[in-house]
């Protein structure tokens, strides 16, 4: 299904909202799966074609990160799916972005990292990747505090 590029965080939302009322997965199970859901079966209208452009990629990110709302002095360990996409004339990227936070006290001995899926063979093979990952087993075993989808600009 082709999709605008604004009406991106309400389709992910309806996704997001299926997969975890219709799963017995894990909050960042159902997260994972509907990312790559969403990159598979929704194309965004006047995505760059170009193939260099690295135009429709997707991000896994993770690690401790202060203030994730601007009213709160806290640290929390974050673990983000972003869909990166490069529209047709356009020099900037839109990130469709799933931001799951954890109370830090769970993930303090890991690392952060991130993993672009342009750098595996397949999305497959990205998935794995996350998965193989201290953080994502954590976070599997962990409550979430909150999550959070947004499009924002590079």
């Amino acid at each position: 299904m082709k999709i605008k590029i604004e009406d991106s965080v309400g389709f992910l939302t309806k996704i997001v909202e299926n997969k975890i009322a219709s799963t017995t997965h894990l909050l960042i199970e159902a997260i994972l799966d509907a990312m790559i859901e969403f990159k598979s079966d929704y194309a965004i209208i006047n995505c760059s074609d170009e193939p260099d452009d690295d135009a429709d990629e997707l991000l896994a990110e993770f690690g401790i990160f202060e203030n994730w709302d601007d009213d709160d002095n806290n640290s929390y360990f974050e673990f983000s799916f972003t869909r990166q996409v490069l529209l047709k004339n356009n020099e900037e990227f839109y990130q469709i972005t799933v931001n799951v936070v954890y109370d830090q006290a769970d993930f303090i001995e890991v690392d952060g990292g991130g993993f672009w899926s342009m750098d595996y063979t397949n999305i497959q093979d990205w998935e794995k990747e996350v998965k193989t990952t201290q953080a994502y087993h954590i976070a599997k075993q962990s409550d979430s505090i909150k999550y959070k989808i947004s499009l924002n600009m590079t």
